[in-house]
């Protein structure tokens, strides 16, 4: 399939951005919230068209003899990006035609072991299955703040140690393996062959119909303006609260400004240009909070906690009411909805007639860019791979023929054509996947299980809280950084 360099690259974007969440991209202008790339109009009439041009993975011939390609994956319900069958849907089709065409170009026969229930997410049957050497797998992939416990657990190889790996290429998401890699090491790396990193990209949809009930103004042009902030956002959310029952109890029968979860809210401040982390000659610690941080987690307490306009898709500690939230809203009963942009592939979401989408709005106006947050995916190769240059070519192969076919099925066709209903909410789609990320101190979350990633928000008196908890946790960062570079391989 040929693709000119200019629309791939442009498709690139979405998880490859050379700069870091919430700095301004090489190569762009901050204007506000435009930038000056590829997408915009004016370009388009400016630059001539280049010429078709085949981007190569540069990979071998190699026949491997019909053996089974094994792959392990923690995917929870993201498995239709891995294995699926003709169906007519342009998705499941793209994925597919990618296994068909690598299954024939290397003589494989790929097997799936997949898990789709989140069973498999302490890691022990891939790690168990390594320390037996067992040589079961070929391939592991899943959710990288799952699979980074097998990195500490020595159950994968490092990849930048390994002939055809090519991290260079606009298949693989510069941003997120850079905050992946411990060191010189990287164990797992994210590309778009893990498409459920594109799919939980944080967004905020909105209901048409109470937009305009309740006369919010042109969000799209907020947005373009560069003053998409959570205050704008909750101040117009403020006003479209309504008892529908008359009760005087706010519950799910009733109509809300925003329906959401705490732990989107509060890790997209990973996205606003404030990293949790810091890299000094391979050693990395966390950092210290600054007042915008203590002014971040003073707006989102009060949203989560004193606020009834505010309707949580569950609460920490508390059972979750994932259905309720959606529901919700695809009942035009919420006026925001902050969460994946998978939801628009959701059927309800599709029944409730129009709706918007926006990216995350800044956490205040002198944000340099809107940034975007995704609990991203990643892939490895276990220590015991069975063929380690097989294995080493097949992911190169998939992350390559993923972004050339499965990547343009989603954006191009499913999100932008089919699953969103007007041509502002593209535009949107493509500011909000111009600075994506996923940071460190989600991905590796050993001894502190997140915490600090998802601190925002949750604790009354923000200070207070890092100084309990701050010495202890870089502690166990170090010890977990130590053991990571004491691995042979």
């Amino acid at each position: 399939m040929k693709k000119t360099i200019t629309s791939l690259l442009v498709l690139a974007m979405l998880l490859s951005t050379l700069a870091a969440c919430g700095e301004t991209p090489a190569g762009t202008t901050d204007t506000g919230g435009s930038t000056t790339n590829d997408l915009a109009p004016a370009a388009e009439e400016t630059v001539p068209e280049p010429e078709e041009t085949e981007l190569s993975d540069n990979l071998p011939e190699k026949d491997f003899g019909g053996a089974d390609f094994s792959i392990w994956g923690d995917v929870a319900e993201y498995g239709y990006f891995y294995t699926t069958e003709l169906t007519g849907e342009v998705i499941d089709d793209a994925v597919y035609n990618r296994n068909v065409t690598l299954a024939e170009r290397f003589n494989v026969n790929f097997v799936y072991n997949l898990d789709e229930a989140g069973k498999w997410r302490d890691m022990n049957l891939l790690n168990n299955s390594v320390m037996a050497g067992a040589q079961a797998y070929d391939l592991a992939t899943g959710v990288a703040c799952y699979l980074s416990n097998a990195v500490v657990a020595g159950s994968l190889q490092n990849l930048n140690t390994k002939d055809y790996l090519d991290f260079s290429q606009p298949w693989w998401s510069a941003h997120i393996n850079r905050e992946l890699t411990v060191g010189d090491r990287l164990y797992i790396a994210s590309g778009f062959y893990d498409m459920p990193t594109v799919a939980r990209a944080h967004v905020v949809f909105y209901s048409t119909d109470l937009a305009e009930k309740y006369a919010v103004g042109n969000l799209y042009d907020i947005v373009r303006e560069g003053t998409w902030t959570f205050d704008t956002m909750l101040g117009l959310a403020e006003q479209a609260l309504v008892d529908l029952d008359g009760n005087g109890i706010y519950d799910e029968n009733d109509q809300y400004g925003l329906t959401s979860q705490w732990d989107v809210l509060g890790i997209d401040y990973g996205a606003s240009g404030h990293s949790f982390t810091s890299r000094d000659e391979g050693n990395i610690t966390f950092t210290e909070y600054d007042e915008k941080l203590l002014a971040a987690n003073d707006m989102l307490y009060k949203l989560l906690y004193n606020t009834d306009f505010y309707y949580s898709g569950y609460t920490k500690g508390q059972p979750h009411n994932y259905d309720n939230m959606t529901n919700i809203f695809a009942d035009n009963r919420a006026l925001f909805f902050q969460n994946g942009i998978v939801y628009a592939s959701d059927d309800r979401l599709r029944e409730m007639g129009t709706y918007g989408i926006l990216p995350t709005p800044k956490f205040t106006e002198d944000q340099a860019t809107y940034g975007t947050y995704t609990s991203c995916f990643a892939s490895g190769i276990p220590a015991d791979a069975p063929d380690l240059e097989r294995s080493c070519i097949l992911l190169e192969a998939l992350n390559a023929e993923s972004f050339k076919n499965v990547l343009p099925a989603y954006y191009d066709i499913a999100l932008s054509q089919k699953f969103l209903n007007d041509k502002d909410s593209v535009e949107m789609l493509d500011i909000v996947f111009e600075n994506t990320c996923c940071e460190f101190s989600y991905m590796f979350n050993g001894g502190w299980g997140a915490d600090i990633a998802l601190s925002v928000g949750l604790n009354e008196n923000y200070a207070s809280w890092y100084a309990s908890k701050i010495k202890a946790y870089n502690k166990m960062l170090t010890k977990m950084i130590e053991k990571i570079l004491a691995l042979d391989y």
